[in-house]
Protein backbone atom coordinates (compact mmCIF):
# COMPACT_ATOMS: atom_id res chain seq x y z
CA UNK A 1 0.00 0.00 0.00
CA UNK A 2 2.90 2.36 0.59
CA UNK A 3 3.76 2.27 -3.12
CA UNK A 4 0.24 3.48 -3.92
CA UNK A 5 0.71 6.51 -1.68
CA UNK A 6 3.99 7.30 -3.43
CA UNK A 7 2.37 6.92 -6.85
CA UNK A 8 -0.41 9.27 -5.79
CA UNK A 9 2.16 12.00 -5.19
CA UNK A 10 3.48 11.73 -8.75
CA UNK A 11 1.59 13.15 -11.70
CA UNK A 12 0.67 10.56 -14.31
CA UNK A 13 0.37 11.76 -17.89
CA UNK A 14 -2.18 10.35 -20.30
CA UNK A 15 -0.89 7.28 -22.15
CA UNK A 16 1.92 6.87 -19.64
CA UNK A 17 2.37 3.23 -18.79
CA UNK A 18 1.79 0.38 -18.49
CA UNK A 19 3.29 0.41 -15.04
CA UNK A 20 2.87 -3.31 -14.43
CA UNK A 21 2.81 -6.30 -16.74
CA UNK A 22 1.99 -9.69 -15.23
CA UNK A 23 2.73 -12.72 -17.40
CA UNK A 24 1.05 -15.98 -16.45
CA UNK A 25 1.05 -19.44 -18.09
CA UNK A 26 -2.70 -19.95 -18.46
CA UNK A 27 -5.89 -18.15 -19.39
CA UNK A 28 -7.60 -19.30 -16.19
CA UNK A 29 -4.88 -17.84 -13.97
CA UNK A 30 -4.95 -14.57 -15.96
CA UNK A 31 -8.70 -14.31 -15.40
CA UNK A 32 -8.32 -14.98 -11.66
CA UNK A 33 -5.62 -12.33 -11.30
CA UNK A 34 -7.70 -9.89 -13.36
CA UNK A 35 -10.70 -10.38 -11.06
CA UNK A 36 -8.64 -9.95 -7.88
CA UNK A 37 -6.95 -6.81 -9.22
CA UNK A 38 -10.32 -5.32 -10.15
CA UNK A 39 -11.56 -6.00 -6.62
CA UNK A 40 -8.63 -4.13 -5.06
CA UNK A 41 -8.82 -1.36 -7.65
CA UNK A 42 -12.48 -0.76 -6.73
CA UNK A 43 -11.42 -0.29 -3.09
CA UNK A 44 -8.53 2.02 -4.04
CA UNK A 45 -10.76 4.21 -6.21
CA UNK A 46 -13.12 4.80 -3.28
CA UNK A 47 -10.18 6.43 -1.46
CA UNK A 48 -9.79 9.23 -4.04
CA UNK A 49 -6.71 7.76 -5.69
CA UNK A 50 -5.97 8.42 -9.36
CA UNK A 51 -7.75 6.24 -11.88
CA UNK A 52 -6.21 2.78 -12.13
CA UNK A 53 -7.51 0.15 -14.52
CA UNK A 54 -6.73 -3.44 -15.29
CA UNK A 55 -6.70 -5.00 -18.75
CA UNK A 56 -6.56 -8.67 -19.57
CA UNK A 57 -4.90 -9.69 -22.84
CA UNK A 58 -5.38 -13.29 -23.90
CA UNK A 59 -5.08 -15.28 -27.08
CA UNK A 60 -8.10 -15.97 -29.25
CA UNK A 61 -9.52 -12.46 -28.79
CA UNK A 62 -9.45 -9.59 -31.29
CA UNK A 63 -6.00 -8.01 -30.95
CA UNK A 64 -7.16 -4.54 -32.03
CA UNK A 65 -9.43 -4.18 -29.00
CA UNK A 66 -6.66 -5.37 -26.71
CA UNK A 67 -4.19 -2.85 -28.17
CA UNK A 68 -6.70 -0.04 -27.60
CA UNK A 69 -7.16 -1.15 -24.00
CA UNK A 70 -3.40 -1.31 -23.44
CA UNK A 71 -3.03 2.26 -24.63
CA UNK A 72 -5.69 3.49 -22.20
CA UNK A 73 -4.92 1.56 -19.04
CA UNK A 74 -2.15 1.02 -16.55
CA UNK A 75 -2.16 -2.53 -15.14
CA UNK A 76 -2.09 -5.48 -17.53
CA UNK A 77 -2.46 -9.20 -16.94
CA UNK A 78 -1.35 -11.33 -19.88
CA UNK A 79 -0.83 -14.99 -20.74
CA UNK A 80 2.05 -16.20 -22.87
Amino acid sequence: MMAIYEEKKQKVERFEGPFTVILVPSRELAIQIYEVLNYYISIILKSNFPLINCVICIGGVDIRNQIEDIQKYIIITKTY
